[in-house]
C-alpha cells in the first residue's frame, strides 16, 4: 500500500506561482514586467490549457486573458498601472479561465489597495513613493487564490 503525502499538482498551478513570483521579484527590483515573461508566460498557458482540456480549452484561454485585460486597461488608461501590469494580469487570466480570472482579479485588486496603505502607513512622513511595484500585489492576490 502505496501513499503520497504530497497531493498530485495541478501543472497549470505551479506555472503560474513560478510566473507570478518571477514577476513580482523583477518588478522589485527593475520596477517593470519584461514582455519576455509575459509572452513565455502566456505559451506556457496555452500548451498546458490545451494539455488539459484538449482544444475547447482555447476558449477559456481566450476568455480568461481577454476579461482581466479588458478590466485591468480601466486603471492603465487612469494611470494607476503600467502595461507591463495590465498584461501580466491578461497573462494569469489565460492560465485560470474566464471564471476563476474575474475572482482572482478581485483578490489582486484587493491586495493592491492593502499593499498601498501599508506602504502610507510605513513611510516616514514627507517621504512619497514615485511608483509602488503592482506585480507584488499581484503575486499576492494570484497566491492568496490558489491557496483558497
Amino acid at each position: 500500500m502505496t501513499s503520497s503525502l504530497i497531493p498530485s499538482l495541478d501543472p497549470r498551478l505551479i506555472a503560474l506561482v513560478i510566473l507570478v513570483s518571477v514577476a513580482a521579484v523583477w518588478d522589485i527590483y527593475a520596477r517593470r514586467i519584461p514582455n519576455s515573461l509575459i509572452t513565455a508566460g502566456a505559451a506556457t498557458s496555452f500548451f498546458l490549457l490545451v494539455q488539459s482540456q484538449g482544444w475547447m480549452g482555447i476558449a477559456d484561454w481566450i476568455s480568461g486573458g481577454a476579461l482581466l485585460l479588458a478590466l485591468f486597461l480601466i486603471p492603465y488608461a487612469m494611470g494607476i498601472l503600467g502595461g507591463g501590469d495590465v498584461k501580466l494580469m491578461a497573462t494569469i487570466g489565460c492560465f485560470l479561465g474566464p471564471t476563476a480570472a474575474l475572482w482572482n482579479g478581485l483578490l489582486c485588486a484587493i491586495s493592491g489597495g492593502v499593499l498601498s496603505i501599508m506602504i502610507l502607513f510605513f513611510l516616514p512622513w514627507g517621504r512619497t513613493v514615485s511608483r509602488i511595484p503592482y506585480g507584488v500585489s499581484i503575486a499576492l492576490g494570484t497566491l492568496t487564490f490558489i491557496a483558497l
